[in-house]
């Protein structure tokens, strides 16, 4: 599994910008999914990552889209797509191994150049709702969150004690 390992600096890497750049090494999901032969690979998140103490597993979707181009229909279906394909190829990799673990799946978008906090928070909670991620929450995963880099780093040092390193 580790030789699907990419730093987050490579697995957040968008056309012309990296999103989170950190050297902590995570699942390198849409390079896992390679392990199954599929007529037409499935659109799946970025990174994953599995804690066996809190029976979780993570997906992250990273984004590095301008903030006008991330609230589209075509990304609105990605993202729900990403999520759902996702789910089904962990099942079908990883068998009953993982199977009741709790799934987050989370959505980082690059820091844009805004000196208002609370602009951001707003944004967040924006797009969380544009994309109508509580739906699948009822259904298919235990949370789900929209967040910048900045988030994820303190949502995994909270959540899991993972400090990213610079």
């Amino acid at each position: 599994m580790w030789n699907n390992a990419d730093k987050l600096s490579k697995l957040s890497e968008g056309k012309n910008e990296i999103v989170c750049n950190f050297k902590n090494r995570f699942i390198n999901f849409d390079r896992l999914k390679g392990v199954i032969p599929y007529p037409k690979p499935p659109m799946t998140p970025d990174m994953l990552y599995i804690n066996r103490k809190k029976s979780e597993v993570v997906f992250v979707e990273f984004k590095s889209n301008e903030e006008k181009n991330l609230k589209t229909n075509e990304i609105k279906f990605q993202i729900k797509r990403k999520i759902l394909d996702g789910i089904i190829v962990f099942y079908e990799i990883f068998k009953e191994k993982f199977c009741n673990f709790q799934k987050i799946y989370i959505l980082v978008y690059r820091n844009f150049k805004n000196p208002e906090m609370e602009v951001m928070n707003y944004f967040s909670n924006e797009l969380y709702e544009y994309y109508n991620l509580e739906e699948l929450e009822k259904k298919f995963l235990k949370a789900s969150y929209v967040m910048n880099c900045d988030e994820l780093r303190n949502f995994f040092k909270t959540r899991f004690g993972i400090s990213f390193r610079t």
